[in-house]
């Protein structure tokens, strides 16, 4: 998810009315940048995209940089 953090269960809950500010953080989170988050849901570098049971298809791009270096696909 992006850099914003989404609304969780404690400030949502079921049965209460969702507030447009809820809805506005998931729209700027999907708007931002995907970051990857480890097990306690905190941006961290080095997580992963998908797994080897479960990857991902097909990657759309304009630029691929990896290892900060631009790869010229």
């Amino acid at each position: 998810m992006g850099i914003a953090n989404l609304p969780t269960s404690a400030t949502v809950a079921a049965g209460l009315i969702v507030l447009s500010a809820d809805m506005l953080s998931v729209i700027a989170a999907l708007n931002g940048s995907f970051v990857g988050r480890n097990t306690s849901g905190v941006a961290s570098s080095g997580q992963s995209l998908g797994t080897s049971l479960t990857p991902w298809g097909n990657i759309f791009a304009t630029n691929l940089i990896i290892g900060g270096s631009s790869i010229d696909v």
